[in-house]
């Protein structure tokens, strides 16, 4: 179970605030793996870690998932928002990349892309999915992958696992229909 222990906020001009959730546990991941891929942040005299885009999103997932207290026009929020800021991750980490460097060989977004898919082919991910009709798999940008063995052989089943709108954005490297 998700255990909120604490919360840090900061009012803002205009009624806005910031609230940020310090957890206790996480539900399908460990503490180890949480400060393994935690970014530190660094403000003034203050640190603090952040938890990883795709930890978020599978966070958010299982919560929507098993928890009833998630199961809400909030928790369906939540998930959505994260499968936003994973999908912007995967574009920042694109950008690091040099796609034609990549053309012929494996996308350093491959393992990116197979940990998302992981999540969307899970019980939770289909579950959801059928259940909300959010599709974790919709955090993918396929077209960051540049033509080659990806379309040809994973494409095909990952875009079974994104909603029909987010898939028809999308087709093969040279197929323009």
């Amino acid at each position: 179970m998700t255990s909120l222990v604490g919360q840090a906020f900061r009012f803002l001009p205009d009624d806005e605030y910031i609230n940020v959730d310090v957890l206790w546990s996480l539900i399908g991941l460990t503490p180890e793996q949480v400060r393994a891929r935690a970014v530190t942040v660094e403000r003034a005299d203050v640190s603090f870690r952040i938890m990883h885009e795709l930890h978020v999103l599978r966070s958010r997932l299982v919560n929507l998932y098993e928890l009833k207290e998630k199961q809400d026009s909030k928790g369906e929020m939540q998930l959505r928002l994260a499968i936003d800021v994973a999908r912007e991750f995967l574009r920042a980490e694109a950008a690091k990349h040099d796609t034609e460097a990549t053309r012929t060989g494996r996308s350093p977004l491959q393992a990116l892309f197979k940990e998302v898919a992981k999540l969307a082919i899970d019980d939770a991910g289909k579950k959801v999915a059928l259940r909300h009709g959010i599709h974790v798999a919709d955090a993918l940008d396929p077209s960051l992958i540049p033509g080659g063995p990806f379309w040809d052989r994973q494409w095909p089943q990952l875009s079974r696992l994104m909603s029909p709108t987010y898939r028809a954005l999308f087709a093969p490297p040279g197929n323009d229909s």
